[in-house]
């Protein structure tokens, strides 16, 4: 089930529905925010972030 991760940009209100999988190999990336371009959340491991939704607070 995805978790809420509001943007971090106090002017910015966009939430998004982001879900953690288990990866077998290294993954490195990140999740931006389509509306002002923050980085919502990044990894560097054996994990990845899928972005399910969004919403606004």
């Amino acid at each position: 089930m995805p978790d809420k991760y509001p943007c971090p940009n106090e002017k910015c209100d966009m939430v998004y529905l982001i879900e953690q999988v288990a990866c077998p190999t290294r993954d490195k990336d990140k999740i931006v925010c389509s509306k002002c371009g923050t980085e919502i959340i990044s990894w560097n491991g054996g994990v990845m972030y899928i972005e399910r939704g969004t919403t606004t607070k």
